[in-house]
């Protein structure tokens, strides 16, 4: 297969060959990707996300990529790709648009064609008349290639695993009734940028009954003595995310509260337990429940178990019954049972996990024992 200048035997190139492979597979002729991590995964450039259209076109034996040409030089160097279709603000992309499809050998025609699920609509309604009726998502063909980490992705995301722990051992250390919790996440986001993040996507800090609350963003909750704060982060290190949950206590819980945490306890670990090669993510998800169900609690819990990870934070495939992707090594996903008493406290305990041909490994410290102070 051709790739229009990116070398065989490049990481680029053997994942551009590999879409192609699954294109021939499933009959698709064109997979559209947009300015995302779709983008970087296939070419290792991350392209600006604004309004001025830049896609790679990739069809079964070619690739191309229209995009404004002020990046186009660095895009080259970056790639290797020598078939870049260049435009101007003034001129419009049109004219690029058309000497592409030219390239690819589909001027006149409607292709079979796969879109980037994240594609923005304006990039999508000048391609639309050039693509056949009912695309697929670009996810059904690359999510598959990106379940599995290389060694050297894996490295990154443990990178960024150490990073995110240090995040909570900071929330752990620092958190003190009076405190609110905007100065707690200034505290962690602080660390995590100290630490080489590359974006911060969020850390969450519920204090007292707003631990309940699935994604409570932070404001002036002051933090009282005999309640929980919960905190949970995301944040990329060298293109890679880690995500983590843990929670402090101030002062004495209550047996309830103790209890139910020693149930979310033993629920993480056999989720974690249950992320083995041949497994599904549905597995891994019926592992807490099992835990949680017979705890009586089984309508007390949060949305899903996890969710894959990687150069997204949040990526294929979803911890949740009826999901029955089958795990493989390098599989990267994120296990955080959750149990929320509305109106009172919740909680979630959460690691970021690889899949490895042996026992799975924590790259987080989100699993520990109950911290009061």
């Amino acid at each position: 297969m051709i790739k229009a200048g990116l070398k065989r035997g490049s990481p680029s190139g053997d994942r551009i060959e590999a879409l192609q492979a699954s294109m021939n597979e499933q009959g698709v002729d064109l997979v559209i990707v947009g300015p995302t991590t779709n983008m970087r995964y296939l070419t290792g450039y991350g392209a600006m996300a604004v309004e001025r259209i830049t896609v790679l076109l990739v069809t079964r034996d070619r690739v191309a990529m229209v995009m404004p040409y002020f990046d186009a030089d660095e895009f080259r160097d970056a790639t290797g790709l020598d078939a870049v279709f260049e435009w101007t603000d003034k001129q419009g992309p049109d004219g690029a648009i058309d000497q592409a499809f030219r390239e690819l050998s589909l001027s006149g025609t409607k292709a079979t064609a796969a879109i980037d699920d994240e594609l923005r609509f304006d990039f999508l309604t000048r391609l639309r008349d050039r693509i056949a009726d009912h695309p697929r998502r670009a996810s059904d063909l690359l999510g598959p290639l990106r379940l599995s980490k290389t060694a050297a992705e894996q490295e990154r995301i443990r990178r960024a695993g150490e990073m995110v722990s240090l995040g909570i051992d900071t929330a752990l250390e620092q958190a003190r009734p009076g405190m609110t919790e905007l100065e707690l996440k200034r505290e962690i986001e602080n660390v995590l940028w100290a630490n080489g993040a590359e974006s911060v996507d969020f850390v969450l800090v519920q204090a007292g009954a707003n631990s309940a609350i699935g994604h409570h963003r932070a404001d002036e909750t002051e933090f009282r003595n005999g309640e929980p704060v919960l905190i949970d982060i995301a944040a990329r290190l060298d293109g890679y995310f880690a995500d983590i949950t843990q929670q402090v206590f101030l002062g004495s819980p209550s047996t309830e509260y103790t209890e139910t945490y020693e149930v979310v306890a033993a629920a993480q670990e056999e989720g974690v337990r249950a992320a083995l090669p041949g497994a599904s993510a549905g597995d891994v998800d019926r592992a807490t429940m099992r835990v949680i169900e017979a705890a009586g609690l089984a309508g007390l819990t949060g949305p899903r178990t996890g969710h894959g990870i990687g150069l997204d934070v949040h990526e294929p495939p979803s911890v949740i019954e009826g999901d029955e992707t089958q795990l493989v090594p390098g599989a990267v996903i994120t296990v955080e049972p959750t149990i929320n008493m509305a109106g009172r406290f919740g909680i979630r305990i959460e690691d970021t996990v690889i899949v490895t041909d042996g026992d799975p490994q924590r790259v987080t410290r989100g699993a520990r024992q109950l911290f009061s102070k």
